[in-house]
């Protein structure tokens, strides 16, 4: 037949159990914090604010290659440009805006 539990054996055996989930909440609670990081490891860099831009009238081929620019005020001198070089070849050329670093 099993011998019963004294009062004294019983408090000391609920004192180990709660030590021992105490014991795993800490190690639980441990492995969940992230590891520092060391101050040695490279930081991202802002990227560079772009400088500042202006437009310009750009003629260019049908695929897109720039053959002259003008300032922004003198479209029309673009426009007859284009329309020359478009009379004289056997290439279209088209007007387009650019921005393009100051």
């Amino acid at each position: 037949m099993p011998r019963r539990m004294s009062s004294r054996e019983r408090l000391e055996r609920l004192q180990a159990e709660k030590a021992a989930e105490q014991r795993e909440k800490e190690e639980k609670k441990a492995a969940r914090k992230p590891a520092k990081k060391s101050s040695t490891g490279s930081r991202k860099k802002k990227a560079a604010a772009p400088g500042r831009m202006k437009m310009v009238w750009a003629v260019c081929k049908a695929n897109g290659e720039i053959v002259e620019t003008f300032p922004y005020p003198k479209k029309a001198e673009a426009k007859e440009t284009a329309e020359r070089m478009s009379a004289s070849g056997r290439t279209d050329y088209i007007v387009k805006p650019e921005k393009v670093p100051m």
